[in-house]
């Protein structure tokens, strides 16, 4: 057995689990790549190929940006998923966004056109939810809202414009 996995897990946590169960514990401890893990996930779903890693811009070969959240942060008695809005797809890009509320564990799945944050300065998109896990909605943000199979069409749908200096 690894050192590392010796030392990362403890006997008690050695013992036999379901996929779901050891991915909740392992997400728990955060040795999960959440990014990675969002775009496995809708590159499958669309079937539409992940890019290699690392690939500046884009995640998935059609031009598709991927961002996951996770509610994570407390702040004025509620919690928030944060999408960077940050990088060198900040001037255009739609963003393909996947909150993950950690109470309930439940997703929510978000399509936010580059014209809806293109006046911000911030680095960040905020999406609250209550501290029980209920969505904020009077958040305009909520307004992108979508469900899974209309998110993964979308993805399906997406059509890059090429510039002459990377995908937009």
């Amino acid at each position: 057995m690894s050192k590392l996995f010796e030392s990362t897990f403890n006997k008690q946590d050695q013992q036999l689990y379901t996929m779901e169960q050891a991915f909740k514990l392992i997400r728990k401890m955060g040795l999960i790549n959440e990014g990675e893990y969002a775009e496995r996930s809708v590159s499958k779903a669309s079937g539409i190929p992940q890019c290699p890693k690392n690939n500046q811009g884009h995640d998935l070969i059609n031009g598709v940006q991927i961002k996951h959240a996770l509610t994570n942060y407390k702040t004025q008695d509620y919690l928030r998923a944060y999408f960077s809005i940050s990088g060198p797809k900040r001037d255009k890009s739609t963003i393909y966004g996947i909150a993950t509320e950690t109470y309930s564990d439940n997703e929510h799945f978000f399509i936010i056109p580059y014209e809806a944050y293109c006046h911000m300065s911030a680095n960040t998109i905020s999406v609250p939810f209550e501290e029980s896990g209920v969505p904020r909605y009077a958040n305009p943000w909520w307004d992108y809202e979508v469900e899974w199979d209309e998110f993964i069409q979308a993805v399906k749908d997406h059509t890059p414009m090429v510039t002459a200096l990377n995908w937009v």
